[in-house]
């Protein structure tokens, strides 16, 4: 075998050699792509954390652990839940996120904030609060909106929004009695106060 055919052979083996890595680098890299995309769909989209906000409401039922973390006030806890089939997502939606400013809010003022200071009672407490916010609307480029006033509250908007994602469930649960009820549920989970919670269960 002579020189030439020597280093054509190597030439051609270090050709295979950076073609392999480069395969090998575009898989790796490849993978890595189409694993986050994976985690981001099961873990980081809306969806996925109002399902998660499901899976671990069930889950502490049917372990006889406290929901609270995972319903909003007023939301009634199902009895038992022996089984559950997620089915779809029914609807999604984005609405303006609201405040309140009412008796209860002038209560934690008070409670909490500088409100014994600033303010006579909750009319005077009222009365400011609604002149602040009107004088806010009429700023030019402002956001904030009065959506509904009456003699003692009032709602506002900044323009911010919230997601709520309606999911459907096939769910296998037990009544009062103890009997196995077979139900589709729609389970409305929103993050409108930044964490993900059950604010309405359906069937």
């Amino acid at each position: 075998m002579d020189f030439e055919t020597v280093e054509t052979k190597k030439s051609t083996i270090d050709k295979l050699r950076r073609h392999r890595n480069k395969i090998i680098s575009i898989l790796i890299l490849f993978i890595i792509l189409v694993g986050g995309a994976v985690y981001n769909f099961n873990y980081m989209t809306p969806q996925a954390k109002a399902k998660n906000t499901v899976v671990k409401y069930i889950k502490a039922i049917q372990q006889g652990e406290s929901t609270y973390d995972y319903v909003d006030s007023g939301v009634d806890d199902f009895i038992n839940v022996l089984d559950y089939k997620y089915i779809r997502v029914v609807d999604k939606e984005t609405p303006l996120k609201t405040y309140t400013i009412d008796y209860d809010m002038y209560e934690i003022e008070i409670e909490y904030g500088n409100g014994k200071e600033k303010y006579r009672d909750f009319d005077d407490y009222f009365k400011q609060e609604l002149e602040y916010y009107k004088k806010q609307e009429k700023d030019e480029g402002s956001k904030v909106k009065i959506l509904n006033e009456s003699t003692d509250s009032f709602e506002f908007t900044l323009g911010d929004t919230y997601t709520q994602v309606e999911l459907l469930y096939d769910m296998e649960v037990t009544n009062g009695i103890g009997e196995k009820i077979y139900k589709k549920v729609y389970f409305t989970v929103n993050n409108e106060y930044d964490d993900y919670k059950i604010v309405d269960i359906s069937y």
